[in-house]
């Protein structure tokens, strides 16, 4: 590269300031000149392009215009969320969702929009141009169960900060067995419970509830049962309650859960809560349920003929004379005689082999 420093010097505008740099640049080789212009080079290569984001200033946004804002809070289910909060966030202003899940607010292009429901959570929308907006929450599945309120002896506390060997059941799940026992429903469905069901009678077919084993050898087993601050039997048919009307169901199994109860709670306590009136829209729910009853297992009896032979080997033990000849025995074994030397079954004949319940 050639480089006439003359020309370079000669070209710069006149001045003092400029004449004391000129004797100042003229120590400066060719070779200095290359380093300078290659460090030039390199530092353009590697600079740094800022990098500019279009945001609208709070100036600007107040001048964009704003618009009224129709929107609906739905959960999974597609239902309307009632209640629910709404909130701008640039402006602060606030409102919230009527019974049908719908809300009016005033915003503007770019704002964005806090939703916020107890149990789901909070979504934080950026808001265009369109005046109608549709919401999806989504369920918080950890937080309810560590704020969800359980019912214990005294009252009710959340999950997070009970120490108590306490159970509890979706009534849901209970809900979806066609059983009319409450005793029966529960079965396999919590630890540490106990149910066996000693008759199949119809109307007397409800389980007996064990709390971790049985207590006593002699004394009584049955658990304190508690419905809405009240003590009641529930292993009495009769008495048994209908699952729809449960809103919770608690099972308290350890001595401090159940301390509250004295030597009552030493069987364990299984306190129901019923549902009670809310505000808001009538709900009228319908259900319907058919089952097929089948008995699991049946004696398997013995025929007349059987019956007559066994009457006799007892007879002949005791050194007695037979009640029934080889004669009779035949007209047993072979039904010649139906009327006399019966030999029926009343089991088939009586009942059916399979029965409906609604």
């Amino acid at each position: 590269m050639k480089c006439n420093m003359n020309r370079i010097l000669n070209a710069l505008p006149e001045g003092d300031m400029v004449r004391k740099q000129k004797n100042h640049w003229l120590f400066l080789s060719k070779r200095g000149l290359i380093a300078f212009a290659f460090y030039l080079s390199f530092a353009a290569a590697n600079a740094t392009v800022p990098h500019f984001t279009a945001t609208a200033s709070p100036g600007l946004r107040d001048t964009l215009p704003s618009y009224v804002l129709n929107g609906l809070v739905q959960d999974e289910n597609r239902n309307p969320v009632p209640n629910a909060s709404i909130r701008i966030r640039e402006s602060g202003k606030s409102t919230s969702t009527n019974l049908d899940g719908k809300f009016i607010i005033e915003a503007k292009s770019g704002d964005s929009l806090l939703v916020s429901f107890v149990g789901y959570i909070s979504q934080s929308v950026l808001l265009g141009n369109d005046p109608v907006i549709t919401i999806s929450m989504v369920p918080d599945v950890e937080g309810q169960k560590l704020n969800e309120v359980q019912v214990v002896g005294y009252g009710s506390q959340k999950k997070v900060t009970m120490v108590g060997a306490v159970s509890s059941v979706n009534v849901s799940e209970i809900q979806k067995f066609s059983t009319p026992s409450l005793t029966n429903a529960i079965g396999g469905k919590l630890a540490g419970v106990i149910t066996r069901q000693t008759s199949g009678e119809p109307g007397y077919d409800a389980a007996r509830i064990f709390i971790r084993g049985l207590v006593s050898q002699s004394g009584v087993n049955k658990p304190l049962i508690i419905v809405d601050g009240a003590e009641r039997e529930l292993q009495d048919y009769w008495t048994t309650m209908n699952i729809q009307d449960i809103e919770s169901f608690s099972i308290l199994k350890d001595a401090s859960a159940t301390a509250v109860y004295g030597n009552r709670g030493a069987n364990g306590v299984v306190l129901i809560t019923t549902k009670k009136g809310k505000v808001g829209k009538p709900v009228v729910t319908l259900r319907t349920e058919a089952a097929v009853v089948t008995p699991l297992r049946l004696p398997d009896y013995i025929n007349g003929y059987e019956y007559a032979q066994l009457v006799n080997e007892a007879l002949q033990n005791v050194d007695q004379s037979p009640k029934y000849s080889d004669a009779e025995l035949q007209k047993y074994r072979d039904g010649s005689d139906p009327y006399l030397y019966p030999n029926v079954n009343w089991e088939d004949l009586v009942f059916r082999k399979h029965t409906t319940q609604t």
